[in-house]
């Protein structure tokens, strides 16, 4: 917890500096400033042990926030080194294994596009499901998913986020603004609506629609062929039994309504007749939801 309020900051800073870069994301409001929760993620050298980090974190705060503040003016939550990475998994899906998110892929923190990323895998798996679940969609779209989310993090997460860890420490601060096409537009979207509405929704570009790859769905009354076996042992093929009357078969009628009569239908893999209407079963290996 710590007052960064007094030097007008707002709710995000990216800081650019060669040596002390870092980004502060207030993620706790208090009515008073002092209690506000801050975090403070900062680059460090490497081949640093996880004590020396611990032990350089006052000395980091002094040099880099303003105010250079002393341990005795904040107070540390928590302290968690780590090591950052831009990593994706060959396989999203292998069988029914399915990765999202951090255990597919990871980027560095600048930027927020780990999250986005995992947001948007999870929202592309629930549109997976349900066309499975719905009937209009097999399995093979979660191979679709392992597609799409990986090229999404290949053309989009890792460039954008690359660049934009870079953009903090490989870069003169004094030059930034004047050479850095993305600062100008950001600088520029503090007085341009349109822009900033731009900006906002640029994560957009992740989502993609997997309904395109469900099948259209069966309409009511449509002829839907299935092999049965009736009850008294005789094959035939039977259309919709919405409104039709059934073949001549050897075994128990049952009148269901004017002009309509059903037959008990046994499928050679059900141990019960079934009164109602009749599906093929799922090919050995899809996935079953």
């Amino acid at each position: 917890m710590i007052d960064l309020d007094r030097f007008g900051w707002e709710d995000t800073q990216f800081v650019i500096d060669p040596v002390h870069w870092f980004m502060a994301a207030r993620i706790g409001a208090h009515e008073d400033p002092k209690q506000n929760i801050w975090r403070i993620s900062y680059g460090e050298k490497a081949g640093l042990s996880n004590e020396e980090l611990m032990e350089r974190q006052e000395m980091k705060f002094e040099q880099m926030l303003p105010g250079h503040p002393k341990p005795s003016e904040y107070k540390i939550l928590n302290k968690s080194p780590y090591r950052v990475h831009q990593r994706c998994v060959e396989k999203m899906r292998v069988g029914r294994v399915l990765l999202a998110a951090d255990a597919a892929h990871l980027c560095n923190p600048f930027g927020g596009l780990g999250l986005t990323g995992g947001i948007v895998d999870v929202g592309a798996l629930l549109q997976c499901f349900e066309g499975m679940h719905n009937g209009v969609a097999d399995d093979s779209i979660l191979d679709k998913y392992c597609e799409v989310q990986r090229r999404m993090w290949h053309d989009i997460i890792n460039p954008v986020s690359t660049a934009n860890i870079r953009r903090l420490h490989l870069q003169d601060p004094d030059k930034a603004l004047e050479e850095d096409e993305i600062l100008q537009l950001v600088q520029k979207s503090e007085t341009d609506l349109d822009l900033s509405r731009e900006l906002q929704s640029a994560g957009n570009e992740l989502v993609y629609d997997y309904t395109q790859y469900y099948r259209p769905a069966p309409k009511a009354g449509s002829a839907v062929l299935a092999k049965l076996e009736t009850a008294g042992n005789t094959s035939c093929k039977m259309a919709s039994y919405a409104g039709l009357r059934p073949p001549a078969a050897k075994g128990k009628r049952l009148a269901v309504g004017k002009g309509i009569t059903a037959v008990p239908l046994r499928l050679a893999y059900a141990s019960e007749p079934l009164w109602h209407r009749i599906s093929e079963p799922a090919e050995s290996g899809d996935a079953v939801s």
